[in-house]
């Protein structure tokens, strides 16, 4: 199978349920789209790091990674952004955020993390682009604020 003459392993779409994470995979177009809702941590990082790698290993020329129905996330989750982060530039995948929640955007701005992110603030724009046309660069249509971290004794 390939899309836009790039080959493209089977896929499946599917949704997957832990304790305290839904998991849901599907393909829109020539994009797929891996959507969180519930709490990313230590439990299943490796279940989010999975499915994010199985889906960069098919070779999407898109792959949004919609975060809006995130509730808690630490850095276990950033962890496994960050890593399917690396292997998506290995492998020619363009990775979208898509909608993050407050929650995802704190931790963002916490850590500067979001810096190194294409985020964009609907599944729609992250499918389509900010006007429509393909998503390109790391330009940010979410603003990610930097905030210090202030230590109290």
């Amino acid at each position: 199978m390939t899309y836009h003459g790039r080959p493209v392993q089977s896929f499946t779409p599917h949704a997957v349920f832990a304790r305290d994470l839904k998991i849901t995979v599907s393909i829109v177009g020539d994009a797929m789209v891996c959507a969180f809702t519930g709490d990313l941590h230590m439990d299943n990082e490796d279940q989010v790091r999975r499915t994010l790698s199985r889906a960069i290993a098919t070779h999407p020329a898109l792959l949004a990674v919609d975060l809006s129905g995130v509730e808690l996330f630490t850095s276990s989750g950033l962890n496994a952004l960050l890593c399917a982060r690396r292997a998506a530039l290995a492998h020619d995948v363009t990775l979208v955020l898509a909608a993050p929640s407050r929650t995802v955007l704190r931790v963002f701005g916490i850590t500067e993390a979001g810096l190194v992110f294409a985020i964009r603030p609907t599944l729609h724009r992250a499918l389509h682009g900010a006007r429509g046309g393909p998503v390109t660069g790391s330009a940010e249509d979410v603003r990610v604020e930097i905030q210090p971290l202030i230590l109290r004794p």
